[in-house]
């Protein structure tokens, strides 16, 4: 299971950072312990009643419903990422599902794959489903694919199981 850090009067904003870890794939720091330093930047600025941003990767699939669902929430900014100071201007991102091959050459072309990559490494990011496969740090297929890391797991799309 994931284990977060206890916030205090959580508003929202940090019940969503939490409702991401469980319902879905959630890499970064909010998906990891806090450091006996620090809390998470999302989560400690949802404990200080503080809003925060949520960006919905949005370059193919599924990327208008996670922005709607994001917008209903109390303290809480949706934001269309499409550029690397997109990225860098929220608290939290979404992957969204779409079509994995297609999202990964949209996110070449759009010069998003770096800055995703840092992103992962130091922000909490939920990948679903497509979104999911692009958090894996391995894939097996025989055609590379661009992938953002972070989920310390190899995934093979499409397979069945059991074999």
């Amino acid at each position: 299971g994931v284990t977060l850090p206890k916030v205090v009067a959580a508003p929202a904003a940090a019940m969503l950072v939490a409702a991401l870890a469980v319902s879905g794939v959630l890499v970064g720091p909010a998906a990891r312990p806090a450091a006996p330093r620090s809390a998470p930047h999302a989560l400690s600025m949802a404990a200080a009643g503080e809003s925060f941003s949520v960006g919905v990767l949005a370059l193919q699939g599924g990327f208008k419903e996670h922005l709607s669902a994001v917008e209903r929430q109390a303290g809480v900014t949706g934001v269309e990422v499409r550029t690397p100071a997109d990225l860098a201007s929220v608290d939290a991102l979404i992957l969204p599902g779409g079509e994995s091959t297609a999202q990964g050459h949209c996110i070449v072309e759009a010069c998003m794959l770096k800055p995703l990559q840092e992103f992962a490494a130091s922000k909490p990011v939920w990948g679903v489903c497509a979104g999911m496969i692009l958090l894996a740090d391995g894939l097996k297929q025989s055609e590379p694919q661009a992938l953002v890391g972070g989920l310390h797991a190899t995934i093979e799309r499409n397979a069945l199981w059991p074999p």
